[in-house]
């Protein structure tokens, strides 16, 4: 556009001048105007051009209506990729042409085998750490959902460390509900209600390295 604004600005100029004084200088305002707009279109295109990564298709239009007949419309694509992205994805508005159908089909053999540039990549986060689930254990509410945290962290967890800290902290947690009654009764009471409490955890259905850790515990309060 700037470089047709000067070409037109030049033409403007030179024939003010023609008209004013002199045709000669209004014709090589005229030319002049005319190779700086010039100049300027093709160094700006080759700027363009150096700036296009693997996915533009061109500098230039990239696509072009050429009219429509009855219900049919024409698209010229600088781009073949583009062309198949487009095609792809109007499939049923496509008119029949054998060229298209090839078109297609070499697209999804080249897709399978060299990702488009322009195709998003999705990164897949690593795993949480053992720190990572005991604050997720923590911040769970409910016994049902933090146990269901537990086992999926179990299932993540290989390390025997990185477990057993993540079953002590559970462990903690239920140890700290089930204490919280037992600890305002005293004397026999007490050693009654923390022996039911001691069966309630063998009958529960919990992960045996949980039900390890709460027995060691409850059994450590007696």
């Amino acid at each position: 556009m700037l470089s047709a604004g000067l070409g037109v600005l030049g033409i403007a100029a030179g024939a003010g001048i023609a008209i004013a004084s002199s045709g000669v200088v209004g014709g090589a305002v005229i030319v002049a105007g005319l190779l700086v707009g010039f100049a300027l279109a093709g160094a700006r295109r080759s700027q363009a051009r150096h700036a296009c990564r693997e996915s533009c298709s061109c500098p230039q239009r990239a696509v072009a209506y050429l009219g429509w007949n009855g219900s049919s419309t024409a698209l010229a694509f600088e781009s073949k990729s583009y062309a198949a992205k487009f095609a792809e994805q109007n499939t049923g508005k496509l008119v029949e042409d054998p060229r298209v159908r090839t078109l297609l089909e070499r697209y999804k053999l080249a897709r399978i085998a060299v990702p488009t540039p322009a195709a998003a990549v999705q990164t897949i986060p690593p795993p949480p750490d053992a720190a990572e689930w005991m604050a997720r254990l923590a911040s769970t509410p409910g016994r049902v959902a933090r146990r269901a945290a537990l086992a999926r962290a179990l299932d993540v967890l290989a390390e025997p460390r990185e477990r057993d800290q993540v079953i002590r902290a559970v462990a903690a947690i239920e140890l700290a509900a089930l204490m919280a009654p037992i600890e305002k009764l005293v004397g026999p009471m007490r050693g009654k209600a923390l022996e039911l409490a001691l069966a309630h955890v063998r009958a529960d259905n919990l992960p045996d390295e949980l039900r390890a850790a709460l027995l060691r515990d409850l059994e450590a309060k007696k």
